[in-house]
Order: structure tokens, then C-alpha cells, then sequence
């Protein structure tokens, strides 16, 4: 049990303390990543059950079914002093994902009735300065900003 206690030791002064931290953060990302997309499925599974689809034999006979659902523009901003690394995950499970070298990041989705409608997430690859910022159709309903060497922020929204 010692020579194995000694050869990660070994291993971890090898690596440096910074390639250490930097690998515990993203680790650490990764994990409030992870818990915030099953919070957020938990949030959307609680959600009211979506209108039922309009009866085809109710549009033969000349009506239409009512849309009820309102359309909503969801824009995700993210401002980076540096490269960064970007995820967005909806309700659905869809996720994209944006790498930057360090320009501006704007994602624009429309979704259907309610929210929440995004989860966004992103980390720094350097030190310095990161930010996120979710508008429902042009109102901001969250903001985040983090600074650091491999600062990261989370948005949901």
C-alpha cells in the first residue's frame, strides 16, 4: 500500500501543482456540470405536461386547434478575457458545445411555452476573466461572471 501511496505522490509532484489544480477544477466542473443537467431535468420533468396535439378530424372539418404555447427567444452571451470552453444543455437533452479563442459568444434558440429553457456553463483555459448571461426575449434573467486562472461560470435560465 505504500509503494502505490508513493508512486501517486511521485506522479503528482511530476505533474506540478498547477496542472494539479487545473485538473481538480475541471474535475470540479465537471461534477457541478453533471448535478446542475439532472437538477435542471428535474425542473423540466415537473414542468406542466405540453398541450395535446390538435385532432385531425377537427382540422378536416374546418376548425383549427388553438396554440396556446407562446414563443420565446432564448440568447446565451458569453465574454471571455481568454480562450474558453463553452456548454449549453437544454430541457431536452440536446448540448452543444463552443470553443472560443476568446471573442464574444452569442447562441440564440426559440423554444415553446415555459421555462427554464437553458443550463450554460464555461470555463477559462487561462487566468483571467469569464461571463454568461441568459435573455428571454431580450429581458436578462440570469448573470454569472467568474475571475481566475481556469475560472468557470454556470447560467440557467
Amino acid at each position: 500500500m505504500s509503494a502505490r501511496r508513493s508512486d501517486l505522490q511521485h506522479g503528482l509532484r511530476r505533474l506540478g501543482a498547477v496542472r494539479v489544480v487545473g485538473l481538480l477544477t475541471a474535475v470540479a466542473a465537471t461534477v457541478v456540470l453533471v448535478l446542475a443537467v439532472v437538477d435542471l431535468r428535474t425542473v423540466v420533468a415537473d414542468a406542466p405536461p405540453a398541450a395535446a396535439a390538435p385532432d385531425p378530424e377537427a382540422a378536416s372539418a374546418g376548425t383549427r386547434g388553438e396554440d396556446t404555447e407562446q414563443q420565446v427567444a432564448v440568447t446565451v452571451v458569453f465574454k471571455g478575457s481568454g480562450p474558453f470552453v463553452a456548454t449549453i444543455a437544454d430541457g431536452d437533452g440536446k448540448r452543444r458545445t463552443i470553443r472560443s479563442e476568446g471573442e464574444d459568444v452569442d447562441v440564440t434558440r426559440v423554444f415553446q411555452g415555459a421555462g427554464p429553457y437553458l443550463f450554460a456553463s464555461a470555463q477559462l483555459q487561462v487566468d483571467g476573466t469569464i461571463a454568461c448571461r441568459i435573455e428571454v426575449d431580450g429581458s436578462r434573467t440570469t448573470s454569472n461572471k467568474a475571475s481566475g486562472i481556469y475560472a468557470q461560470t454556470v447560467c440557467a435560465g
